[in-house]
């Protein structure tokens, strides 16, 4: 989590700022064993569901652009599980929802199941940070294309008479 804040910050990205809402929800969720701050980190044992309700109370905060949900696999908790409530978590939410799954072997299942559910998923977080500051940057080159200029100036008077005369 830290190495994709840094990847982030380097590259002139920001971390979401958590509502205060939202962080209540955190210490209810992690029993106050979290940071409160962004990137919140679970712990090795955390649970799919456990995964899915930080996943889903992070995408109702309204400073989240996208989402990172990395995952070490361990040999407590089954990777492609937590991969399964992250695909439920992100198929219901119009936010980006990125996914870094580390290992080789273990991370392949997990990796397979979120190309086919047309989720992001990257070998590494830095991977998935430049994938969301490219989406960033497509955006606003998007909306900078549709930022057309008035079709006439804005002091322009039409001269009706001597248009007419030049025509005649």
């Amino acid at each position: 989590g830290f190495l994709a804040t840094d990847a982030l910050r380097s590259a002139g990205g920001r971390l979401a700022e958590l509502t205060e809402e939202t962080r209540a929800k955190l210490d209810d969720l992690l029993s106050a064993s979290w940071s409160t701050l962004n990137p919140l980190v679970l712990t090795s044992s955390a649970s799919p569901e456990m995964y899915k309700t930080a996943l889903d109370i992070l995408l109702k905060d309204k400073n989240t652009d996208a989402v990172l949900v990395m995952h070490v696999p361990t040999s407590s908790v089954d990777s492609l599980s937590i991969a399964e409530a992250v695909v439920k978590s992100a198929k219901r939410t119009k936010r980006n929802v990125l996914t870094s799954w580390l290992g080789i072997d273990d991370a392949v299942p997990s990796r397979e199941l979120f190309a086919a559910k047309g989720i992001p998923t990257y070998f590494t977080p830095d991977k998935a940070v430049r994938a969301f500051l490219h989406m960033v940057e497509y955006r606003r080159n998007q909306n900078m294309l549709m930022e057309v200029p008035a079709s006439l100036p804005e002091d322009f008077e039409v001269d009706s008479f001597t248009a007419r005369s030049v025509v005649e």
